[in-house]
């Protein structure tokens, strides 16, 4: 099942991670923007920022517990709430951790905009410091013989010839069982639904670095969410999800190799950073993508922009795409683009 996994890097390997292989799995066109064509786009976000002050909570939690040493709640509420780490450089790791105060000024409506279960940003965050800081001790409270095992594990190790790395936000273990529990968390609104949880690529590439740096048998891994905004934990990956997992990954590298594009384009479009129907859609990414969804969510369009004839059409529809817009010079934007046919 392994037999494309090495020890070693090799020289001429390239780097690649469960985020990149995400992107492709979900859009072609958009890993051939961000990977291929280099528009590196980073927007924030309120999720992705909420989701980076909550990590560094729970990792200082686990790290505690791990030590034995107490647990100041009343300290991470206050940096919870008041954290301010900007990123010293574009390398920077640790940085870019900015707590509530920050937050909600930031993004003053949508921190108090209610999901489809009448749930703001304000109440999930305001439940989560009052009880929901305090699950993971009590989950250990509650279980013995699970013990903490490391937070933040980086792994590293060559598939075929690529370089995959990344981190784990916490490993547990089982004593009884003798078991290790790999457990990612999300700060979503709602469960994850059934079919998303039968392989999930990101517990598959988690799976392949635990057992390759530390040579865990598959059988001995087990995976799962942790969703403290909801307060309950999912089961992720149903039996034979590595081998499952394997043979997708194996099926995602080629079609890279064989510079495979094709866009696909859905609902998810709308929060893109390539689609026009983003309403927060960056300058940089115009007018680079005209497959897009047409969906919106008061508009429930099923349409595309533009339908995929192929790479060999590209230029054309791009070129027709943008002098229907009629705001930039056609021939410099068309003339810039490399098509690598």
């Amino acid at each position: 099942m392994s037999e494309n996994i090495i020890k070693k890097d090799k020289p001429k390997a390239k780097k690649i991670s469960h985020s990149k292989l995400n992107v492709y799995d979900s859009c072609a066109w958009k890993y051939y923007l961000t990977y291929e064509e280099n528009h590196f786009i980073f927007t924030d976000n309120i999720s992705s920022e909420l989701g980076t002050v909550l990590h560094a909570v729970e990792e200082k939690i686990f790290n505690l517990i791990k030590e034995n040493n107490p647990i100041p709640y009343q300290e991470l509420v206050d940096f919870f709430q008041s954290a301010n780490i900007p990123k010293r450089n574009k390398f920077d790791v640790n940085g870019g951790v900015f707590g509530l105060n920050i937050l909600k000024e930031k993004y003053k409506e949508e921190f108090y905009k209610t999901d489809e279960l009448g749930r703001s940003y304000y109440s999930k965050t305001s439940d989560y410091m009052e009880y929901g800081i305090h699950r993971l001790e009590d989950y250990f409270k509650d279980n013995p013989n699970i013990k903490p095992f490391e937070a933040e594990k980086y792994f590293s190790f060559t598939y075929r010839d690529y370089i995959l790395s990344g981190f784990i936000d916490r490993i547990f273990y089982d004593t009884e069982k003798d078991i290790y529990i790999i457990e990612d968390i999300k700060t979503k609104g709602k469960p994850f639904k059934d079919e998303e949880l039968t392989t999930p690529m990101q517990f598959v590439i988690y799976s392949m670095g635990l057992h390759e740096c530390l040579d865990i048998p598959y059988e001995k891994i087990i995976c799962r969410y942790n969703l403290p905004f909801l307060n309950i934990t999912q089961d992720a990956g149903t039996k034979g999800f590595i081998k499952r997992g394997i043979e997708k990954l194996d099926k995602i590298i080629d079609k890279i190799e064989s510079k495979e594009w094709k866009p696909n384009p859905s609902p998810l479009c709308y929060w893109c950073q390539y689609s026009q129907t983003n309403p927060d859609q960056p300058e940089e990414g115009k007018n680079l993508c005209p497959y897009y969804s047409l969906w919106t969510p008061d508009k429930k369009n099923k349409g595309v922009e533009n339908k995929w004839e192929g790479m060999d059409q590209h230029a054309k529809i791009l070129q027709k795409f943008l002098q229907k817009n009629g705001k930039i010079q056609v021939k410099k934007i068309v003339d810039d683009f490399d098509f690598d046919f």
